[in-house]
């Protein structure tokens, strides 16, 4: 094993250039030209992301001049900018490559109002002539109160800085009350100093507190609010003018007496800003009245000593459930969008108080992944983001690499070699701290267990489909999974009786009481030490749960696997003998999906989807009530005329089609069933195009609460037959988006296989609409040739590419439909509406279930002049979206169709999905590919030929 040693100097080297730096102490903010920058961990500061900046930056950067945050503005900037993320343990800076916009903030003077001073954190006035008694002195200090505590160290201030201005030794009247045999502040809090003198109120002298009369003759400390917010929604200052600088009336004007609605406020003689009851919740920011029945916001900085304090915010029933207040109550975002490490509120409270991802792996070096790459992720903007995706990978990802400039995140399964690295000193790799290899598989009894740290307990399966049960069984060394049905519950079931963990319970007791690990029962029901699989991939999970569930088990068999275990062929399976003792070699049957190979789009060699594989239908059975049925159902016409073949076959299925289809192994095979399907209509359904047979309308998705969305709605199967999905092979991960051409072709973005060219390492997906669940309309194809335009070079310029399938390729029905292409004279319109589709993210992880948005195409020059990085924007590219942000397509939904319907009902292929600046974010709209542009192209490479 090659072991390389990396310098002390230049691994702070590196961290500096890798823009990733960890704080344990506070960040470190300034302002200098009126501009807020951040420290670096070598001591240099760079200017502020605008997206970064919350209110509470700009009020420290304030405090730490001794002043108060007033307001601020973003500005352009030609230069890069970094960010702020928070854990809950840590903060941290890194390099926002892409963000070109800074943020000035201005800072007044002082937190007090002109005449006051200021101690500590109260604003101070003080009587010019003594008042005769207690009483007095609350109406002379009206409509603020009397002091209404002193700290020590407020004593000791005032005697050092204001006493000494005064000759005489003056006593000065506090809110202080002696109650029984304590002494209560007006505030409340109990007095701590010593008191001497025997009256009732409490009084300072001398830099010391006294008790006197209460009707004793004194001067007076009057305390009045500070300008800013305390940290529980207390102001009690002397603005009076509204965050649009209107003048605030009195709270006590007859007109707002006579005129305002039901609000409940107090009726007092001054016209201040203040917090109000409203639906019997406190206002958002404090306001008052600006005319007799209108309440308006005024613009209040919070305190300074909040600043390291965290927000809290009420839960109101103004955000959907699954939703985050944020921005004071003022803004809904899904919870999902939490921790991204991408700041979607205002005040940034959706990025605080996140987990440290990064403290389960160790940074090795500079190096990048080139190969054993099992996930590529784009647009992650934070290294912490990146070591989650690889966290929340399934028994598979050992280490990453990741690019701060590029917010490019690879993933591997394999943490045990430098052969799959590149130095590079632009990326990250970090390692795992603790691997899945540290854990033990095993199976004993067909059983399959784990052990980690000593704890041996079986897997459950969480009602896996047959074929991730494969992956796992496979991937571990194991053969064919023993797959029963019947003990497959639904999800909703599953989730009812799913156990909650027992930290106190020791695994190892099931080797004493049953040393052959073995579950007795076989069955559900029987209470057992069990591990999750998520558990097994986390070094802090050490406990198994207390479970009923149904084991994962592993067969040794190459083939197929019964119910038992045992091992059967192939071609045993559905042969009407039953060769497993359960039967369940004869229990699926059922033909899921017909194809034509070698042939024409509408004639050609019978074949059925079974058990994952393509298998020959026989013609020596085969009449044309049959074929007339599987011609229709793959909807190539309403008949078909049985053609002749010389394929001889030695094994092959025949089929038995009523209200569905199933089939059965042959046993007099000769020959390969050839057939041609006819529409009545003269032509087949080949020939049409955008069209689908489930209506749905996108809707308008600018009218959700929702800060960034891939599509705006859920929709519903077949809705957009034409979007298809693009994964990787080996982890069945989304990858990006396309669409269905015909038959064998789709349309995609180049920019999908910067990272790896190879088709291997790609599958197609059409007929898709839960990427968590097979429903049985999938349709799943090799992909066997990418064509990329000539000119290609990066994603900013002829972000295009179109992907070849093995014929006969798709099957046509209400699930997968090809989509038309525009004619050579499309005009793309600022504001027409057009459809975007995808599995895109949604913030930590890609959609489920297809998502679909309505969005308009924008104004080129509207475009340009939004941000500086749409200026690449080449001239066969738009933007499409809504420069206020909201709705967007995002990572993931590259590739994806941009489709426009016609008057004719039909929808046309107007765009790819190409590229953007983040996702839904303001000024930052989607980038598209043209595809008119293209058409010759596109129609040389599909018609049989490639440029």
């Amino acid at each position: 094993m090659q072991v390389i040693i990396i310098p002390i100097s230049t691994m702070r080297l590196l961290l500096f250039l890798f823009s990733f730096f960890l704080f344990n102490q506070a960040i470190e903010l300034k302002i200098f030209d009126d501009l807020l920058e951040v420290r670096s961990q070598n001591g240099l500061f760079f200017p502020l992301c605008s997206k970064s900046f919350h209110q509470k930056y700009g009020e420290q950067a304030c405090a730490s001049l001794s002043s108060t945050f007033s307001s601020h503005s973003t500005v352009s900037l030609q230069q890069y900018t970094y960010s702020i993320g928070c854990t809950t343990s840590i903060c941290f800076t890194f390099l926002s490559a892409f963000c070109k916009t800074g943020v000035k903030v201005f800072c007044s003077s002082s937190l007090c109002a002109p005449g006051t001073l200021q101690l500590g954190n109260k604003c101070l006035s003080i009587s010019t002539v003594p008042v005769q008694g207690y009483s007095e002195a609350k109406a002379y200090c009206s409509p603020y109160s009397l002091i209404s505590s002193l700290k020590s160290t407020e004593i000791e201030s005032i005697r050092e800085t204001i006493l000494p201005s005064f000759t005489d030794t003056r006593v000065f009247l506090t809110s202080g009350l002696r109650q029984g045999s304590t002494w209560k502040w007006g505030n409340g809090d109990t007095v701590e100093q010593e008191v001497t003198g025997t009256g009732r109120c409490l009084a300072l002298q001398s830099g010391a507190l006294i008790a006197i009369d209460c009707d004793s003759e004194a001067f007076v400390f009057c305390e009045s609010g500070r300008e800013c917010i305390g940290k529980n929604k207390e102001y009690s200052g002397t603005s009076n003018k509204t965050a649009d600088g209107r003048n605030c009336l009195m709270w006590n004007d007859p007109s707002v007496l006579f005129q305002r609605d039901q609000t409940e406020v107090e009726i007092v003689n001054h016209n201040y800003c203040r917090f109000i009851e409203q639906d019997e919740k406190k206002s958002p920011t404090p306001v008052c009245y600006t005319k007799p029945n209108e309440l308006s916001e005024c613009n209040i900085p919070n305190c300074p000593e909040s600043l390291n304090d965290p927000i809290t915010l009420e839960s109101g029933d103004h955000c959907p459930v699954g939703s985050f207040s944020c921005d004071n109550g003022s803004k809904c975002i899904s919870q999902k969008f939490q921790c991204d490490y991408e700041v979607d509120c205002n005040d940034g409270t959706d990025e605080q108080n996140c987990e440290d991802y990064l403290q389960y792996f160790e940074l090795i070096g500079s190096y990048r992944l080139v190969e054993n790459i099992i996930e590529v992720w784009t647009f992650i903007p934070h290294v912490q983001g990146c070591a989650r995706k690889c966290r929340e990978s399934l028994l598979m990802c050992e280490a990453f690499s990741y690019e701060p400039k590029t917010q490019t995140c690879l993933l591997t399964d394999t943490s045990q070699t430098f052969s799959s690295l590149a130095r590079k000193i632009t990326s990250l790799y970090y390692r795992r701290r603790f691997s899945s290899k540290d854990v033990l598989f095993e199976v004993t009894n067909k059983i399959l267990y784990a052990t980690k740290n000593s704890k041996k307990a079986h897997i459950c399966d969480e009602n896996f489909s047959r074929e991730k049960l494969s992956s796992i069984c496979r991937i571990l060394g194991f053969g064919d999974p023993i797959y029963i049905r019947e003990s497959h519950q639904s999800e909703s079931s599953l989730e009812e009786k799913q156990p909650l963990p027992n930290p106190s319970f020791d695994s190892s007791l099931v080797s004493q009481k049953n040393p052959s690990g073995k579950n007795p029962s076989g069955v559900l029901g029987l209470r057992l030490p069990a591990w999750n699989l998520s558990c097994l991939r986390e070094p802090n999970c050490t406990s198994t749960i207390i479970s009923t569930c149904q084991s994962i088990k592993c067969s040794q068999c190459q083939e197929s696997a019964c119910g038992d275990g045992s091992c059967i062929r192939f071609n045993q399976l559905c042969n009407g003998i039953s060769d497993c003792k359960s039967g369940d070699d004869e229990s699926d049957c059922t033909a899921k999906s017909f194809r034509l190979s070698n042939g024409s789009d509408t004639s050609g060699y019978l074949e059925v989807l079974f058990r994952a594989k393509w298998v020959p239908l026989c013609a020596d059975h085969l009449d044309d009530m049959k074929a007339n049925f599987i011609c229709n159902s793959m909807r190539l016409g309403e008949r078909e005329s049985l053609l002749s073949t010389n394929t001889s076959l030695s094994a092959g299925f025949d089929v038995f089609c009523d209200t569905d289809c199933s089939i059965r192994q042959s046993t007099s095979c000769t020959r390969h069933a050839r057939i041609a399907c006819i529409s009545e209509s003269g032509m087949s359904s080949i020939s049409q195009c955008g069209l689908r047979y489930v209506e749905v309308n996108a809707r308008d998705a600018a009218r959700s609460r929702i800060a960034r969305v891939v599509g705006g709605f859920e929709t519903v199967p077949g809705a957009f037959p034409w979007t298809a999905a693009l994964r990787n092979k080996a982890t069945k991960a989304h990858h990006c988006g396309a669409s269905i051409l015909d038959r064998t072709h789709l349309i995609t973005a180049a920019h999908c296989f910067e990272e790896d060219e190879r088709v291997s390492s790609y599958e197609v997906v059409v007929g898709e609409w839960d990427n968590n669940q097979t429903d049985g309309n999938e349709q799943i194809f090799d992909l066997q040739r990418i064509h990329f335009y000539p000119l290609y070079k990066d994603i900013f310029s002829h972000d295009i590419a179109i992907l070849e399938i093995p014929y006969p390729g798709i099957t046509f029905n209400e699930y997968a439909q090809p989509i038309c292409l525009p004619s050579n004279d499309f005009v793309y319109t600022p504001g027409r509406q057009c459809v975007v589709s995808g599995w895109g993210s949604m913030g930590l992880q890609y959609a489920k279930r297809l998502q679909a948005a309505l969005i308009p195409i924008i104004d080129r020059f509207d475009c340009v002049n939004s941000s500086q990085i749409y200026t690449s924007m080449s001239r066969s590219a738009f933007c499409a979206g809504y420069l206020e942000g909201g709705i967007d397509s995002c990572q993931g939904d590259s590739g994806g169709p941009f489709a426009c319907r016609r008057e004719d009902g039909a929808f046309v292929l107007a765009g790819v999905i190409s590229w953007g600046d983040g996702c839904a974010q303001k000024k930052q709209p989607g980038i598209y590919t043209m595809v008119a542009p293209y058409l010759s192209w596109i129609n040389s490479i599909v018609n049989g030929g490639s440029l």
